[in-house]
């Protein structure tokens, strides 16, 4: 909590328009998370995809008062109670009023970076000191130049030990978050490959993350990691800085004296100074277990004793960073996130419940809420506030704080003092088409709620990853010009990932237009609540009625089509005054379809002629922007596109989109990008462009499980037609997946998938619905995991074995194959 007068000193502001001073205890970004106006102050962030001053009306007329602003070319005076603060850069300065927060509190501050393991780390210690210190813990993966400052004001004068993780992806970026942290314990957990195309090599980039712990007292990290342990102890010399390190050696402040790996377990005999403690975690890989001993040796820096800081260990659990859309019941949205519980976490995931369901009944499920920096009945009010806001139709509370502050929630409520009594009162009762929303802090068990109202456990799913589909949108959208629209294709049931759950998001994040192959793939996408403008891109020509009832844009690639849909258009009941927009397919070389050359001059005189028609845009495909061998090709494509759209669009007398590029075509031809771009494979995560692949995220992972295994003798037979016959004694595993669900019979006996993380090889013919892999020598049994493509097997390898494109591979993806949407 500041007063506006203390944030006038430190905002580094050109020019100060307030008129009287009150407290502001609210940071507010993003102007749908809104709580609590009256004390809330917001910053008008400029980013690619928005300008918060936009929002500065809509926030006014809902009761915000206090604004951080860095332009002046709206109307100020329409807003005669408001105070403004103008700045030079908005967020910096958010973040010169966190640095200023920060510094009123003198308690010890855990800061923790790397390139992977902090979120756990971090989510970790929060389940273990709990119940030994008042903490404070940033929200979520809150690491960033904005999330930082965002997590710093949750401090409060009651607590006593503060967690914040700091995260950066490029160089000159660690000192900010160094002045608005300022740790006095520093973990430098697992340094990877993230992110290092943007510095110079590893030694730089260890170098810019250790800037975290410039002024710190103390730092953690792992000796055995000799690379990373060199670059700390040097610049702990440096600085003066203590160095706490952990390892195999006995010079180790807490040193590994033998781990025991079990199948579902590991447990660690651990030494410091002459005493021995047994350590047992629920994990078994290398990087949980490193994450572990961040944890064990903190605590152990935090004053606990040996056997103190060995509690807990045991019922850790693994850390679900992100929500899950689960098929529940009887047509209903299952929307988990029950990972932690806190407002910012809340507000967020209320905002998915309101924008990403059309089911127009909506179900809180909701414990207790135990981290948070406001306590009592101010937060169980701002959550109904929330609740309200965001459109809840019922309310299930369970925990003792609900109850007591029942009287605050005016909608229909049922309240539990435990998760066990909310489940023992589901007996009977269904849920029918609604999306419920699970948000539950971690010691209620709210995945056992996830089980019971979920439809049923698929074995086989395709997980498809929202926050990696967005990760690439907004790589390709920083490519583009300030003004440069994008068409997103989700043709293809969106290359397999689902049309629907994909166009919601890219519709929620902007984008300008979506394409689809065909108007019954249009038509799902309306009735499902998508608004965006949809060209089909294949158009039956008896299907234009249709069409233009639910608003949809057909390409027009030859004068048949063009002179249907005027006869369609003249005789369509709502036509009145209204014009009724296509796209002109351009012939440039590819020679599928298309207007050629030699058609132009005829083509715009009967456009001239069209009447309630009217041409959005003209566009052409390249053939070959991915293959550089064919470059030569690609320019004279571009160059007869500017021809033959440019003699077009100059006989129009209103303007008119163009747009030739794809996904490769954004990096590899930027003369390419007209006025829009269609964006298509990039968008999911595949390129054969170099620079892009390295940028991009996998967005789809088709998994599955072990079914059940077996041994067979030297010259014994795996499948149909006996295609494999055993070398030697092999141990088979049959997996339940084949080719109706999209697994190519042309893999049989060459295609390989991750079992456990390690290669097997697909053995004998694929089946309809199964097929069998070579896992002799590993330890294999029924239930185990099995990664068909994704991350680790990547799309690109299976394409390769079954001699086909990974285009092909994703669209082949059964509709029977649970589709499993997962945002972070």
């Amino acid at each position: 909590m500041l007063f506006l007068s203390e944030i006038a000193k430190v905002a580094n502001q050109k020019e100060s328009l307030f008129k009287s001073d009150f407290k502001i205890t609210e940071l507010l970004i993003d102007s749908r998370l809104l709580i609590s106006p009256s004390d809330t102050l917001f910053f008008a962030l400029q980013t690619q995809r928005n300008n918060g001053h936009k929002f500065i009306p809509k926030l006014y007329s809902e009761g915000v008062r206090a604004f951080v602003i860095s332009e002046t070319n709206f109307p100020i005076s329409n807003f005669p109670d408001a105070h403004f603060f103008l700045v030079e850069n908005v967020l910096i300065s958010l973040q010169n009023i966190a640095s200023f927060y920060r510094n009123r509190f003198n308690i010890p501050v855990i800061g923790i970076t790397g390139s992977n393991g902090k979120t756990i780390i971090k989510e970790w210690l929060k389940q273990m000191l709990t119940s030994e210190f008042q903490l404070v813990a940033s929200p979520k993966s809150y690491n960033s130049q904005i999330g930082v400052p965002l997590s710093v004001w949750h401090l409060e004068e009651k607590h006593n030990l503060a967690i914040f993780e700091a995260g950066i992806s490029m160089p000159n970026e660690m000192e900010k978050l160094e002045k608005i942290i300022s740790p006095s314990i520093g973990i430098l957990a697992n340094i990877g490959t993230a992110h290092d195309e943007y510095f110079i090599d590893h030694q730089q980039k260890i170098e810019e993350k250790l800037k975290l712990f410039t002024h710190s007292k103390k730092i953690i990290c792992n000796r055995d990691d000799k690379f990373v342990f060199e670059n700390v102890l040097r610049f702990c010399n440096e600085n003066g800085i203590e160095l706490i390190s952990w390892g195999e050696s006995s010079q180790n402040y807490v040193q590994i004296l033998n781990i025991n790996y079990g199948d579902r377990s590991s447990t660690l005999i651990l030494k410091v100074g002459d005493k021995k403690i047994e350590l047992k975690i629920p994990f078994t890989g290398k990087s949980f277990i490193e994450n572990a001993l961040h944890c064990f040796t903190l605590k152990m820096v935090c004053g606990l004793s040996l056997e103190e800081a060995a509690e807990g260990f045991e019922k850790l659990q693994t850390i679900p960073l992100r929500l899950e859309f689960l098929e529940g019941q009887n047509n209903s949205l299952l929307i988990n996130d029950s990972y932690n519980l806190d407002l910012e976490s809340l507000r967020e995931a209320l905002q998915v419940l309101k924008n990403r369901s059309n089911h127009q009944f909506k179900t809180l499920i909701i414990s207790d809420i135990k981290q948070s920096g406001v306590v009592g009945e101010k937060l169980y009010r701002n959550v109904a506030e929330l609740i309200e806001k965001n459109g809840v139709k019922r309310l299930i509370a369970i925990g003792e704080e609900f109850e007591k502050y029942r009287s605050f929630f005016h909608l229909e409520s049922s309240f539990f003092k435990t998760t066990n009594d909310f489940l023992n009162s589901l007996k009977g009762k269904r849920f029918h088409n609604e999306a419920i929303l699970l948000k539950g802090a971690r010691e209620f068990e709210f995945e056992r709620i996830a089980k019971r109202l979920e439809q049923r456990k698929h074995e086989t799913v395709l997980e498809v990853n929202l926050s990696a589909l967005l990760n690439n949108l907004n790589y390709f959208r920083a490519k583009l010009p300030k003004n440069e629209k994008i068409m997103a294709m989700v043709k293809a049931y969106a290359y397999g990932s689902g049309s629907v759950e994909v166009a919601k998001i890219l519709q929620y994040y902007g984008v300008d237009y979506l394409a689809v192959a065909y108007v019954d793939e249009g038509i799902e996408l309306r009735d499902s609540g998508i608004d965006l403008p949809i060209m089909v891109m294949n158009p039956e020509i008896d299907s234009f009625d249709t069409l233009l009832r639910y608003r949809l844009e057909p390409e027009i690639y030859c004068f048949r089509m063009l002179e249907a849909y005027q006869r369609v258009v003249s005789v369509f009941e709502f036509t009145e005054n209204k014009n009724h927009n296509f796209h002109i397919k351009l012939d440039t070389g590819m020679h599928r379809l298309g207007f050629m050359p030699q058609d132009i001059s005829l083509l715009t005189d009967k456009l001239k002629e069209l009447k309630n028609c009217r041409v959005k845009s003209i566009f052409s495909h390249l053939a070959v922007s991915d293959d550089t061998s064919e470059d030569n090709f690609t320019h004279s494509q571009i160059e007869s596109f500017n021809k033959m759209s440019l003699q077009i669009s100059k006989t129009l007398p209103y303007p008119v989109l163009k747009h030739i590029a794809n996904s490769s075509a954004i990096s590899r031809f930027p003369e390419a990008a007209k006025d829009m771009v269609r964006l298509g494979i990039g968008l999911y995560g595949v390129s054969t462009v170099a620079s892009d692949k390295k940028k991009i995220l996998t967005v789809s992972t088709l998994r599955t499980v072990v079914s059940q295994t077996r041994e067979i003798e030297k010259g014994e037979s795996v499948g149909y037609g006996r295609s494999f016959i055993a070398k030697r004694k092999t141990k088979v595993a049959t997996i339940p997946i084949g080719y109706a669900d999209g697994i190519m019979r042309s893999l049989s006996d060459k295609g390989s998938f991750l079992v456990n993380g390690r290669k097997a090889k697909i053995i004998g013919k694929v089946c309809m619905d199964m097929c069998m892999l070579d896992v002799t020598g590993m330890d294999v049994k029924s239930g185990d995991s099995v990664e068909i493509f994704g991350e680790n097997n990547p799309i690109e390898k299976l394409a390769k074995d079954a001699n086909t494109i990974p285009y092909e591979i994703l669209a082949a993806i059964s509709y029977r194959v649970k589709r499993l949407y997962i945002q972070e």
